[in-house]
């Protein structure tokens, strides 16, 4: 399922659409929870979707 984002490089940009963000106070940056990751136009990660959802 996650092949795809093993490749990804440091200075690789992404496109990244989420619902959710959020902060632990042993981390510097925040927590992204992906639902779509996108790399040069290609989609490297769709979430699939949730069960009993409209």
């Amino acid at each position: 399922m996650f092949q795809s984002l093993c490749g990804l490089k440091v200075k690789d940009k992404l496109m990244i659409k989420s619902r959710s963000v959020c902060y632990a106070p042993k981390y510097a940056y925040p927590i992204v929870a992906g639902d779509y990751v996108e790399r040069d136009s290609k989609i490297i990660y769709k979430a699939a979707p949730r069960k009993g959802a409209c």
